[in-house]
């Protein structure tokens, strides 16, 4: 799960590559859900992205999915599933959550020097 303007960052950086997105969100958009082939076992969430919020799902929960023909304000599709069922690699999203982060830190800084 990661949190708004990230997830943007993140979702516009797969869909760039051409790599596979199945993103959704859940309750008021704040954050949203990457759908990825799971991670290897005992991989670890880097420290940055710890601190920035962003969360990993247990492997194996369960994760509500909206039902096409139902109405589900509080879950949506933000990239739907395509005709295939290719999922992101997990390190692909954490490489790409990497550089948002980075990006959002560099800018940060530069408004704070420019200031």
């Amino acid at each position: 799960m990661i949190p708004e303007p990230l997830a943007s960052a993140v979702v516009h950086g797969l869909i760039s590559a051409l790599q596979p997105a199945v993103v959704l969100s859940t309750g008021r958009g704040e954050r949203l859900t990457f759908l990825t082939v799971a991670r290897p076992p005992g991989t670890v969430l880097p420290g940055d992205l710890d601190r920035a919020h962003i969360r990993t799902l247990p492997m194996g929960r369960a994760v509500v999915l909206p039902v096409p023909g139902r109405s589900m304000p509080d879950c949506r599709w933000v990239v739907p599933p395509g005709r295939t069922a290719v999922l992101p690699h997990w390190s692909v999203v954490v490489a790409l959550a990497r550089r948002a982060l980075q990006a959002a830190q560099a800018n940060v800084t530069v408004q704070r020097t420019a200031g």
